[in-house]
């Protein structure tokens, strides 16, 4: 059996009791490499000064709005300083632009800041806690804000394809179409905003490329290009007239939301599109 070595002890010079050296605060200039406070006595002390100043910020009201930052030196107003409660004034001596500055740079240049930020923010987020927060936040969010929500869909499945991205508000191309389907010409509670050319088929998510379609109509095209949904709406449409019996006349009943009326509509706006858009050349 080995011999324990001895553990190394220190007296501390606030409490007067002597510890195990490990149980005092580092130091570096001291020769032993540890302080002259033992850890309870200094955090004691710490949280002994912080009440103290708490009282004190506490009983004085602060008059000052405006304050001169430490780095810029420039004077600004009180709102764009953080609180800080040691502080007699209860505010940063710094101002937010120049620490975010600062942080970014930091977070740029130092490579293990980068790290323990990282690995700090992974922590935060994979408590629990933080998890449902989140997921609540998210949920809130997406009820509150459905068109966002699909432009955000839109964009992540454009990038994922390689295709080209362009920011665009939903609800200012639903107020171009004044908030009727393109295809039926009909308006509805629940709109779609539709690819002309699918990203399947090499579209990109560009305003150009963007009608406002109705669910049936945006769910009958699907990723279909408009050539090819406009025959399957011209042999529905046969089928109708002359009164034959086939699969898609037993799908269009069940949907009780089609007529020969708005079918024509549909196919005449189509080729209207295909016009405007250089694509009629392409149907065999």
């Amino acid at each position: 059996m080995r011999a324990l070595k001895p553990t190394k002890t220190k007296k501390c010079k606030c409490c007067g009791k002597r510890k195990a050296i490990h149980l005092f605060v580092k130091h570096k200039p001291s020769k032993t490499g540890y302080g002259s406070w033992c850890k309870k006595c200094k955090y004691a002390k710490q949280k002994e000064y912080r009440e103290k100043c708490k009282l004190q910020n506490a009983n004085t009201e602060i008059l000052i709005h405006t304050k001169i930052c430490g780095t810029c030196e420039i004077e600004k107003d009180i709102n764009e300083y953080g609180k800080c409660k040691d502080q007699k004034d209860g505010l940063r001596s710094v101002c937010k632009q120049c620490r975010h500055e600062e942080y970014n740079h930091r977070y740029a240049t130092d490579p293990e800041f980068r790290k323990k930020e990282l690995t700090r923010v992974n922590i935060i987020h994979s408590r629990p806690e933080s998890k449902a927060k989140n997921s609540e936040t998210r949920k809130i969010w997406a009820q509150n804000n459905p068109d966002k929500l699909i432009a955000m869909t839109h964009r992540r499945r454009a990038k994922k394809l390689g295709r080209i991205n362009e920011i665009y508000n939903p609800i200012e191309i639903k107020q171009k179409f004044n908030y009727q389907c393109y295809y039926c010409e009909e308006k509805a509670e629940i709109l779609h905003l539709d690819h002309i050319v699918p990203f399947h088929q090499g579209g990109h998510n560009i305003i150009e490329n963007i009608v406002v379609a109705c669910q049936w109509c945006n769910c009958s095209k699907n990723r279909k290009m408009l050539i090819h949904w406009r025959q399957t709406l011209l042999f529905i449409l046969e089928d109708l007239l002359n009164n034959k019996k086939s699969n898609r006349i037993r799908y269009i009943k069940k949907s009780e939301k089609l007529d020969i009326i708005r079918l024509k509509t549909i196919i005449n706006n189509i080729e209207r599109l295909l016009i405007t858009k250089n694509l009629f050349n392409h149907i065999q």
